[in-house]
């Protein structure tokens, strides 16, 4: 059971079991989120029990550094939040419980999604899939420099799509028309209640820009304000070919050469690297302890017992030798004078 294969086995099994109790709690629960009692059903319980062995893993267990180990403490986290849910539902009127459980559900399936992810963490004993979780994790590195430069683009975009749709025309254009003026405003009166009415256009705005990135919105949904001039579609068809031409145009592409460079690089070394995680892993099985979670739970506090008791027994040996190493010197320093 010391053995790094057997730990590194076990682990992997252990995962599996808590991706499909995941699965009964979020996924294909055997009971609505109407629920008479917030007392938890048995697989609740069970997960609450991985949830909490991850979490004693996560403190007992040495750190691993690199890669993807930054999930294991995410999905902790994102466990505590779910559960955290749960329990505050008994604050509340029963009439929101099954909103609560809803909520508590969506954390549970972001847990499910990263456990997958962490399932790469697994594979880095493979030749092929060893490298690619190191891959991934540059690439995200690379995504997120490009997210901070886009989102400089597509800001200035959203700013100057609000600015175009500020009402604008003659007073002819909108007394007496029961469609645009119902109550038969003044100009002024009119643009000053549409203001009120369109604070909201710079988080359209930008929500309307970002999705253009993948080609769901186009110029059309830019136009968003009635209080404008025909004539304004041109200039936004114009702003809008300008905002794709920079955004998928030319940053996509960078971001594209950006990956490109990145898996040739790390290709390149494959071996190196695929040999390094494979230490990183075998040097982290030895650390570890053998139970996975929930056995845990079990496990480590007998663990933890003995080796405070150790130490507790070492201290003492330490502190008896002390004493007898220090009677000893007293005695050969009065012995001439007796």
């Amino acid at each position: 059971n010391k053995i790094p294969v057997v730990k590194f086995l076990a682990y992997l099994t252990g995962h599996i079991y808590f991706m499909l109790f995941l699965c009964l709690v979020a996924v294909l629960p055997p009971h609505s989120t109407n629920r008479d009692s917030l007392f938890p059903h048995w697989y609740e319980m069970v997960a609450a029990a991985w949830y909490c062995g991850n979490g004693l893993a996560h403190f007992t267990n040495p750190g691993a550094k690199g890669g993807l180990a930054w999930v294991k403490p995410l999905i902790v986290f994102l466990g505590v939040i779910a559960f955290a849910i749960h329990f505050a539902a008994i604050f509340i009127h029963s009439d929101y419980w099954s909103i609560m459980m809803y909520i508590r559900n969506q954390f549970v399936g972001i847990t499910l999604l990263f456990c997958w992810i962490q399932i790469l963490d697994f594979l880095a004993f493979h030749p092929l899939f060893g490298p690619w979780a190191i891959i991934i994790g540059e690439c995200l590195l690379d995504v997120g420099k490009f997210v901070v430069v886009l989102s400089l683009f597509v800001f200035g975009y959203a700013m100057l799509g609000s600015t175009m749709n500020q009402p604008f025309g003659l007073p002819s254009d909108y007394i007496n028309d029961p469609k645009l003026n119902p109550k038969n405003l003044t100009q002024r009166e009119l643009f000053e209640d549409v203001a009120i009415s369109e604070q909201l256009h710079p988080f359209y705005m930008f929500e309307v820009h970002f999705f253009a990135l993948f080609g769901v919105t186009g110029y059309s949904d830019l136009n968003a304000s009635k209080y404008i001039q025909p004539w304004t579609f041109y200039a936004f068809k114009a702003v809008h070919a300008s905002y794709l031409t920079l955004s998928i145009i030319v940053l996509i592409n960078l971001l594209i050469a950006m990956m490109s460079d990145t898996y040739c690089r790390i290709q390149e070394q494959s071996d190196i690297e695929w040999k390094f995680g494979l230490a990183k892993l075998i040097r982290n099985m030895q650390r570890t302890n053998v139970a996975p979670s929930p056995l845990n739970l079990l496990t480590t506090w007998m663990v933890l017992i003995r080796k405070k008791y150790l130490e507790i027994k070492a201290e003492r040996f330490r502190a008896k030798m002390k004493f007898r190493r220090a009677m000893k010197s007293e005695i050969m320093q009065k012995a001439p004078g007796m």
